[in-house]
């Protein structure tokens, strides 16, 4: 890791307090919690004071190339989760199709290749309107823990309520 990039990366780790990428992801999914559900309602991606705003910008001026193998899989996870909420943020606080479609299509990018979440290419197919992709995609593991959510999602996409 060049001097650089090592400067970054504990700048980054300073502002959470944190020694590691792991406990960045754990303590920066706290922190977004705080300000996504967690009562406050701030998350807000122009926001550039918010803690979780000033991690994902830290984040991205890092080339993954730099880290090690994990830890770049934890840079990932960390800006996935920025742009997985901010597709949110596009639909139903902004009504921004555009942004929401940027937003998806980096979240993908940044999602690993097992990674749990369906709810992530669920919205890319319903801020791209494709509907019956998103119904496919949801239909395909009816016993999954996001299958009430992502049925929920296209209910709501089917009654106008995006943008």
């Amino acid at each position: 890791m060049n001097t650089k990039t090592s400067a970054l990366v504990q700048e980054a780790f300073s502002i959470l307090g944190v020694q590691s990428f792991y406990d960045l992801s754990l303590a920066y999914t706290r922190e977004d919690q705080k300000v996504f559900v967690g009562g406050t309602n701030t998350w807000n991606p122009r926001n550039p004071d918010i803690l979780i705003n000033r991690i994902k910008s830290i984040l991205e001026t890092i080339d993954p190339s730099e880290l090690n193998e994990e830890d770049a899989m934890w840079r990932a996870e960390i800006l996935w989760f920025w742009y997985h909420h901010g597709i949110s943020w596009a639909i139903w606080k902004d009504k921004d199709k555009v942004i929401a479609q940027v937003y998806a299509e980096e979240a993908l990018v940044l999602q690993s290749e097992n990674h749990p979440n369906r709810i992530t290419k669920l919205l890319w197919f319903l801020v791209h309107d494709k509907l019956a992709e998103a119904r496919k995609w949801i239909e395909e593991k009816p016993d999954h823990p996001e299958h009430q959510t992502g049925l929920e999602l296209i209910r709501e996409f089917e009654e106008g309520l995006f943008f």
